[in-house]
């Protein structure tokens, strides 16, 4: 495959007893923590551009408005994570690349596993996975997964917990027909954490367990997700798939957020905000045809397919922008939330698109592979809120078609080169333009080459990148300051990531496996009116790296124990 594909499995995540999607990605360079895992949501930053969204089974979600709490990954397989804009299978995405959660599937052979944590301040969690057949000739199975987390931390207010249980159906009507059905189900409570302001370039000297929220900063949510997919193979060069999803949620919260120190370096302003009956609603599908055939002596893979996603939030805000500030170096809390009834809004947004994709990977003579692919983009978007009593309604339609073009070549078995270039519709911009309509959605494009290399008959593999990758079409001030003043926005804001990357993973002698990898990444803005231009992008590290190496005991009589550390 022409493009740089990670995957972090389950032996990895229970081996670091992961208990977090951002600990289980610290195994894939140029993955970092995006600015909003305050406790509410998780989000990364991938090859230097942050990414709200997760995909399960290559189906998006807005974890932004529908996760609430860390996604659970007590029923996970694997992680994969596709570096770069993947819009030509899967639809609206930032250009970084995408985290993929592959949920475990069902399995004939029993299997049983009953594991406790424990761990510092108050960690208690409990995971549970069983899977077996329901019939005696194997066609019927079930998988059920559990998980119960309970946690404090070093910091000040924080107390989280979650349920989660997840059974999976599948049924094996035939040798070339099954149908699966899914349910995963959460509930939890949770807490806000902003961290630590920072004074000039550095953060504030505080007492690390200072939390400058409030106590009564909690959110308590619930929801559900529920769906089907099924496949039919007419023959072994052709086979159909679709996959149909929906998920519900609500949330009710508060939460009291900074918005900067003011001149003294000591008093810190901060606004209040809480969710009252949140709801989500997401539904979404996709259907494609994937084929195998040979013309001329040369081999095809065809992908031919469509998907579409539709989402409704409906909410009620309540703020209070004049709420007390706080002495960062002798804090007094304020102790309960004072909505201002002027400032509270409410509303509903809505969300949906379709998008038609075609590929093709060929395989060609001296073992050269060529994979190119068109996407068909249709997108709209609304939102109606309500504040101060007047109401606005703001529409936005768009629609683009995306290329991706790549090569790999295999002068030897154990080498790949490779090369990419890759275009995509992101998510819409924000601001407002000249004309009263809101801005269009930013796009991307990347180049990007490496080498893969695989050798000890597959139990080493090692991948080496080198990409630049542009966000185009950002919002930025209009360049007229009496416009810009009014809140106007043009869309010739640009931001440029580029950088190398190194992965590897494998067993180097019997019983010694290693998981290293670093990631150099120069992503900054170079066009904006805003002043920013030559800024770096937030919580991107310019030079990163991990490593993670286990070693199980070969001999009889330690057989079974493993150590590890990273």
């Amino acid at each position: 495959t022409p493009m740089s594909i990670q995957v972090v499995p389950k032996s990895v995540m229970n081996d670091q007893q992961a208990i977090t999607l951002g600990q289980s990605l610290n195994n894939v360079s140029g993955v970092f923590r995006g600015n909003a895992n305050t406790g509410l949501v998780e989000s990364f930053n991938i090859r230097g551009f942050h990414n709200w969204d997760y995909y399960r089974d290559g189906m998006r979600f807005q974890p932004a408005m529908t996760q609430t709490g860390y996604r659970e990954i007590a029923n996970l397989e694997r992680i994969e994570v596709l570096k770069g804009p993947a819009s030509i299978l899967y639809g609206r995405i930032e250009p970084g690349g995408m985290v993929n959660l592959v949920p475990k599937k069902p399995q004939a052979t029993p299997y049983y596993s009953l594991q406790q944590q424990f761990g510092s301040y108050n960690l208690f969690r409990t995971t549970l996975d069983a899977t077996s057949s329901l019939n005696q000739d194997n066609s019927l199975l079930y998988r059920l997964n559990f998980a119960y987390n309970n946690e404090g931390s070093f910091r000040q207010f924080i107390d989280r917990n979650h349920f989660f249980v997840a059974p999976v159906l599948q049924w094996q009507i035939s040798d070339r027909t099954q149908i699966t059905l899914e349910m995963e189900y959460k509930t939890g409570k949770t807490q806000v954490d902003n961290g630590v302001p920072a004074i000039g370039n550095r953060p504030a000297k505080l007492p690390r367990e200072r939390n400058l929220g409030e106590s009564f900063a909690r959110a308590e949510y619930e929801d559900i997700l529920a769906g089907f997919n099924w496949s039919h193979a007419f023959n072994n060069q052709w086979e159909i798939k679709h996959r149909f999803y929906m998920q519900s949620s609500d949330q009710d919260g508060n939460a009291v957020s900074p918005t900067g120190l003011q001149a003294d370096n000591r008093t810190l302003n901060r606004f209040y905000g809480g969710f009252r009956n949140n709801e989500n609603d997401t539904y979404l599908t996709s259907l494609d045809l994937t084929g195998h055939i040979n013309t001329l002596g040369i081999e095809h893979t065809l992908v031919v397919g469509g998907d579409y996603y539709n989402y409704k939030n409906t909410y009620l805000y309540l703020a209070n922008y004049a709420f007390p500030s706080i002495d960062i170096f002798n804090p007094v809390h304020a102790g309960s939330p004072i909505p201002d009834p002027a400032e509270n809004f409410w509303g509903n947004s809505k969300e949906e698109w379709f998008g038609f994709y075609f590929q093709d990977q060929v395989k060609l003579s001296y073992n050269v592979h060529l994979l190119a692919g068109l996407r068909y983009d249709n997108a709209r978007a609304e939102s109606n809120p309500t504040y101060q009593g007047v109401t606005t309604f703001t529409e936005n339609k768009q629609d683009k078609v995306s290329p991706r073009i790549g090569v790999l070549w295999q002068p030897i078995k154990p080498i790949s080169l490779y090369g990419n270039y890759v275009e995509n519709l992101g998510v819409p911009a924000g601001g407002t333009g000249i004309d009263g309509l809101p801005l269009k959605a930013e796009t991307g494009k990347q180049w990007e080459a490496g080498i893969k290399t695989e050798l000890l008959d597959g139990r080493f593999s090692a991948t080496l990148a080198w990409f630049h990758l542009t966000k185009n079409d950002m919002s930025t001030p209009h360049p007229d300051p009496v416009l810009a003043a009014r809140g106007i926005a043009v869309q010739t804001g640009e931001a440029r990531s580029k950088g190398i990357e190194l992965d590897i993973i494998g067993e180097l002698l019997p019983g010694w496996q290693v998981i290293a990898n670093y990631a150099y990444t120069n992503a900054e803005v170079i066009r904006s009116n805003d002043g920013t231009r030559g800024n770096y992008l937030s919580n991107v590290p310019k030079h990163a790296g991990n490593i993670w190496s286990t070693y199980a005991f070969q001999n009889e009589t330690l057989r079974g124990l493993k150590v590890g550390g990273g």
